[in-house]
Parts: structure tokens; C-alpha cells; sequence
């Protein structure tokens, strides 16, 4: 019996040739449903994520107290115009490409993201994704959205229990396995795998890569 092989495909900036953070931000300023004060604190979190002075955990539990008291309906409801309006224009061509040959040699397509379930839904039902691993936001007893995440977001570290579980649960070989990611915060995952990837890397993970002999793909 052969054991499956999986693709991990992170989602943002790797599948994508942008940050659906901060696309989201841009779309729901344009509504005026953020306040300034919460605009103030992410741009001021982003210029230090940026230097690799914040990690990508405390970024996104920053991102997450938006949500705060709101019903999960008022963001879902619209979302499948969101992605075909914001998000489908801007996959990735040569990411892409990597899907579609891992799919045509029988191999598992998993996205693995830190991004939120009701933002990817439509990205993986329209890919044909075989597994959808992300974060997914924790609702109050009432029903309300609590501005956490539930468990941990699935980010840096977080991402190799996500992987590891669905290894288990499918029998996957992680050995044999593919990882494309574009952010430092991926690296666990990525010495996780057989066969990591990185795209367009930042230039922390672009030393890494290139110290390991690591394969490095632009989007285009």
C-alpha cells in the first residue's frame, strides 16, 4: 500500500500575491466597520511584524479583537463575491501551476493558513482543495464572535499539530510531503516536510532557503 503523499500550500502571499489581512482591512474600511483605533494598532503591529520584531501569533491574535461582539453572519453573508471580486484575481500563476501538478500525481491538496475559515471557504471549494486547516474564530455562549481564535490560530508552530494531526488521521508521509510558504513563521512546518518550498520568501526565510538549498518560486 502506498502512503498518500500531501501539497501544503499556506495561503497568503504564497498562493496568493497578497495579504488577504490586509485586503479584508481595505474592504471593510471602505464600509467604515473599523474603528481608528483598532487601524491605529495594526498599523503600528504591522511595521514591527514587518522587521520580524512582532511574531506572526500575537499579529494575529492582534488582528482577531476586530471581531469582538459581532454575529459570524455578518461577515460570511457575501463572501463568495468577495472572493471572486478581491482574491481570485490575484492567485498566484506559478503557485498555481504547483497545484495543479500535484493534483494530476494523486497527491493530497491541503491549505494550510492562518487566515480565517470563512475566508477560505470559497478559495478551497473553488480549487478543489482537499482539506481546508486554519484558523477558525470562537463564538461566546450567546452566539457572538469572542475576538480569539478557537484553539490556537494556525500559524508558525501551531501549523505542524494541524499537519501532524491530519498526517495521523489519513496516514500521511510527511517525509514525502510538500510545504509552500512565503513567511519565517512557516519554518517549523517547512523542516517538518520532505520537500519544502518557499515562495516569493521573505528575506529571513530567503537565507534560510538559500543556507538549505531550499527551492524558491516567485508568483509569476
Amino acid at each position: 500500500m502506498i502512503t498518500p503523499i500531501a501539497a501544503f500550500f499556506d495561503f497568503d502571499n504564497t498562493l496568493i500575491t497578497g495579504d488577504s489581512a490586509k485586503i479584508g482591512i481595505d474592504y471593510l474600511r471602505e464600509r467604515k466597520m473599523l474603528p481608528l483605533s483598532y487601524l491605529l494598532r495594526v498599523g503600528a503591529a504591522n511595521e514591527l511584524f514587518k522587521r520580524n520584531l512582532l511574531s506572526a501569533e500575537r499579529m494575529a491574535k492582534l488582528l482577531l479583537t476586530f471581531y469582538k461582539g459581532h454575529e459570524l453572519k455578518t461577515f460570511t453573508d457575501g463572501m463568495e463575491e468577495y472572493y471572486q471580486e478581491r482574491i481570485r484575481p490575484i492567485l498566484a500563476p506559478v503557485p498555481m501551476e504547483r497545484l495543479e501538478w500535484h493534483r494530476s500525481q494523486g497527491h493530497l491538496l491541503v491549505l494550510l493558513s492562518g487566515s480565517i475559515q470563512y475566508l477560505l471557504t470559497p478559495v478551497a471549494r473553488d480549487l478543489h482543495i482537499d482539506h481546508l486547516l486554519c484558523t477558525r474564530l470562537e463564538k461566546s455562549p450567546e452566539g457572538l464572535l469572542t475576538g480569539r481564535s478557537e484553539g490556537p490560530p494556525c500559524i508558525g508552530v501551531h501549523k505542524i499539530n494541524y499537519a501532524s494531526r491530519l498526517a495521523q488521521k489519513l496516514g500521511l508521509d510527511l517525509g514525502s510531503s510538500y510545504a509552500y510558504a512565503d513567511h519565517q513563521s512557516d519554518l517549523p512546518l517547512m523542516e517538518k516536510v520532505g520537500h519544502p518550498v518557499a515562495v516569493e520568501p521573505t528575506i529571513f526565510l530567503r537565507r534560510e532557503a538559500e543556507k538549505r538549498g531550499w527551492p524558491i518560486l516567485r508568483h509569476r
